[in-house]
């Protein structure tokens, strides 16, 4: 339960923080490794709890089975405000056996339902998980792009504290490079060959 509290605060401080990019009335789209997270804490968590309701043989046996319980974590790519309508739609066609994964991805990532009536959000909102609006928008939905570019740069980085100009200089040559990079893709040229890793 601790490790959810502290999540839940990491959430409403990322949500406060990220209010703030709010500027002029006009929303900046950024991306953070935290949605990337939060992707893949969906698909573990939907397979961790398989696995703890005792459901791990019959997810590898019954091709069916394993296909409903994929349909979980599958809700990202739905429009958000259809996310709570398609899971209903998957909770009737799931059989018993599912019950408690079910009760399980419904109170972290739909709605949470209290005694009568009383609905409060869940531990982690369709806003944080779902990926709907960056597929439609082609945008990517890891930041490895930087990341790579980032590695890059410090390749030709000679140590980590850089004195201000020489920073600007390095700054200034990788740039350089990838316009280059640019231009040649724009005239047809072939991408550069990827690296291939052996297992």
């Amino acid at each position: 339960m601790n490790d959810a509290k502290t999540m839940q605060q990491k959430t409403v401080c990322f949500h406060i923080t990220y209010q703030d990019l709010f500027i002029g009335g006009i929303a900046y789209e950024t991306l953070t490794d935290f949605e990337k997270a939060a992707q893949n804490a969906l698909v573990s968590s939907v397979w961790r709890k398989i696995q703890d309701s005792c459901l791990k043989p019959r997810y590898e046996n019954d091709p069916e089975f394993r296909l409903q319980m994929k349909s979980l974590p599958a809700l990202s790519f739905v429009p958000p405000a259809k996310v709570e309508d398609a899971f209903n739609d998957l909770v009737a066609t799931m059989p018993n056996t599912a019950l408690p994964v079910l009760s399980y991805f419904e109170d972290n990532y739909i709605r949470r339902v209290m005694r009568g009536s009383h609905q409060i959000p869940p531990l982690f909102e369709p806003g944080l998980w779902n990926n709907y609006n960056r597929v439609l928008q082609d945008l990517p939905r890891t930041t490895n792009a930087v990341e790579g570019f980032h590695s890059s740069f410090l390749k030709n980085c000679d140590g980590l504290h850089l004195n201000f100009f020489t920073y600007l200089r390095r700054l200034q040559q990788e740039n350089n490079k990838h316009e280059v990079s640019i231009i040649q893709r724009i005239a047809g040229a072939p991408p550069p060959p990827r690296k291939k890793y052996l297992d």
